[in-house]
């Protein structure tokens, strides 16, 4: 991989310095200097972006579906490559093949061959696309049934592997593993593939922290179903989305996948390619983007004629040096963590190439497009966080009552206060469910007179924190207002629920679960409980906006947004004993559930 070209433009020979005065004039100066950048913000300083590693993805069309293969029209894709700074081509092979009916490739191993040569002769490398649409196992012990497909694939001439996963989780049964999982997946393959001479650039979810990365290039999705770039995106969120992207640093050369793919052509951006083009530049002159070498355009058959090429030739040469020769991307050793052990023996696996599946790298919410445009990004800004009591409910079993709720969220605090509508009552229980967006940060105490709240479960997913605690002991001077506390500055919404028994009584938790994925149901968990009389909480937390319940839970106050995170609190009373799970329905999107199980230590 190469490296920071920073190091190169901070490089001082203090030789050359002639004087001692000199000489210590300049020590200071960068003593001084190392000082302030030590306190600057992600915000304080631009970095250098060499954009000289740039991508394209080609779903196919103009090699096949919009016109029919032939040699003018395979000789035009590769000039018009080669004549606007595409160093890479993610040419769409087609489907993992895990679901019987998805295998296939799109084209023939002649027409893959005949493409491949034609990039190489002037310089562009070539990197099978595959993607899913099923989940996929990503633990150890499917490494080496994975490997065994991608030197399928890479016998044909590709140059290596862009790796499009966006679905993985226990939920269906078939497909076991978590972000962290897809982290190791990704880290081994580069090594793998990197002894080989092959290339390894995933494409990874948008907004999430690539420190974690350790490939030949992080190809990161900054799109939905739109661009970020876009004024509705997620209310206009780009700065916070862009930050989380370049800190903390990346540990690998990222490659900013654009969405080109106006409404016009079926897409849901509002703006033009140009426009788009113009917001990246604008945060790169404005903010850090360290370790970024390169933009990916999703994608060939979208890009149109009508100046968007000269756009982002435009776009790449403010940030590439003059004269400087482009140097691709060179596949090597590198140091990553080391997973459980997988079976020394590969067993043989290959493609069939049948059928024409038509895959999309792209993740599904459905934004509601902005028409104003916003040239400049401006940062985000800090609302004041508001508390929402609610008014009693009914809600019940014949043994357990849910009494009242409260709710509140905040943005880039490091504290959180909830009010309840009236005093909780001695005896009753108290439940909160609290999803935190950072990926470092959660909660630290909750705190709140004459009530003690103690942790039940949580789990972390990438950047999504979901989080239940409970008081199983409320006493007679209980207090109104409860305060959240957290390790840090935060994006986070909170819910609480008070329960009653009837009569004052002690409580007890009966069972936990937890549970994490990317991909459009979101699931607590399965829990069996012990006793029939039991109320069972659940919190699911996503990292985008627009959960929708998928019973038979019902979700409390609905489901909460507050930027980049979505949180739900859901709650189910059960008259016998069972096994139950929460689930939510979403786009495909990081997130974290737990579950627990509480019931009154008098009917036990």
């Amino acid at each position: 991989m190469k490296t920071n070209n920073l190091n190169k433009l901070l490089s001082l020979n203090l030789r050359k310095i002639a004087k001692p005065a000199a000489l210590c004039i300049c020590i200071m100066f960068i003593l001084s200097s190392l000082s302030v950048l030590s306190f600057a913000t992600v915000k304080a300083t631009a970095s250098p972006t060499y954009l000289t590693n740039n991508a394209v993805f080609i779903q196919d069309d103009p090699l096949e579906s919009n016109q029919p293969l032939a040699a003018t029209n395979l000789d035009s894709t590769v000039a018009t490559l080669q004549a606007n700074n595409i160093k890479y081509v993610f040419e769409c092979i087609g489907k993992y093949g895990f679901d019987d009916t998805d295998t296939g490739w799109t084209e023939n191993n002649a027409t893959y061959e005949t493409f491949i040569a034609d990039c190489h002769a002037v310089g562009i490398k070539v990197l099978a696309w595959m993607e899913n649409e099923n989940p996929i196992n990503l633990l150890p012990s499917n490494y080496a049934s994975m490997v065994a497909v991608y030197n399928s694939v890479l016998s044909i001439g590709f140059d290596g592997i862009n790796s499009d996963i966006e679905m993985w989780g226990s939920t269906t049964g078939i497909a076991p593993g978590s972000y962290q999982d897809f982290i190791n997946y990704n880290n081994y393959m580069a090594t793998t593939l990197n002894a080989e001479g092959k290339l390894w650039m995933p494409d990874v979810p948008g907004n999430v922290n690539n420190d974690v990365y350790h490939v030949d290039a992080i190809v990161s999705m900054f799109y939905s179903d739109e661009s970020y770039f876009e004024p509705a995106a997620a209310n206009n969120q780009v700065v916070a989305y862009w930050e989380n992207e370049f800190s903390p640093t990346p540990a690998s050369p990222v490659i900013l996948a654009i969405f080109c793919k106006p409404a016009l052509d079926g897409g849901s951006n509002t703006e033009t390619d140009v426009w788009q083009f113009q917001q990246c530049a604008n945060l790169i002159n404005s903010y850090q983007s360290t370790n970024l070498e390169g933009i990916s355009l999703w994608r060939y058959e979208t890009i149109a004629n009508d100046g968007s090429w000269n756009a982002f030739d435009n776009l790449i040469n403010q940030f590439t040096p003059a004269q400087t020769q482009l140097t691709a991307l060179t596949p090597t050793p590198i140091l990553t963590p080391t997973p459980t052990p997988i079976p020394t023996t590969i067993p043989s696996s290959t493609l069939t190439p049948t059928g024409s599946p038509t895959p999309s790298p792209t993740q599904t919410p459905t934004p509601t497009p902005d028409s104003t445009a916003t040239p400049t990004p401006l940062p985000s800004p800090t609302p004041t966080p508001t508390s929402t009591p609610s008014v009693p409910v009914v809600t019940s079993t014949a043994t357990i009552n849910q009494v009242q709720t409260a709710s509140n969220q905040v943005s880039s605090r490091s504290s959180l206060k909830l009010t309840w509508h009236s005093q909780p009552t001695s005896g009753d229980m108290l439940a909160l469910t609290v999803c935190v967006y950072d990926g470092f940060d959660s909660v630290s105490s909750i705190s709140e007179p004459g009530v003690t709240w103690t942790k039940t479960t949580s789990i972390t997913n990438g950047p999504v924190d979901s989080e239940i605690w409970s008081a199983l002991t409320v006493s007679s001077s209980a207090a109104t207002t409860l305060t959240i506390k957290y390790t840090g500055s935060v994006t986070s919404s909170a819910k609480a629920c008070e329960y009653s028994a009837g009569s004052p009584t002690t409580w007890k938790v009966d069972q936990t679960e937890t549970n994490t994925g990317y991909k459009t149901i979101g699931s607590t968990g399965q829990i069996t409980t012990t006793q029939p009389d039991v109320v069972i909480v659940g919190s699911l937390a996503f990292d985008s906006s627009g959960q929708t319940n998928t019973g038979p839970f019902t979700m409390i106050g609905g489901s909460e947004y507050r930027w980049t995170l979505s949180e739900a609190y859901l709650q189910y009373f059960t008259t016998s004993t069972g096994t139950y799970q929460a689930q939510t329905s979403l786009a495909p999107y990081l997130f974290s559930g737990c579950i627990a199980s509480y019931v009154p230590a008098s009917i036990t």
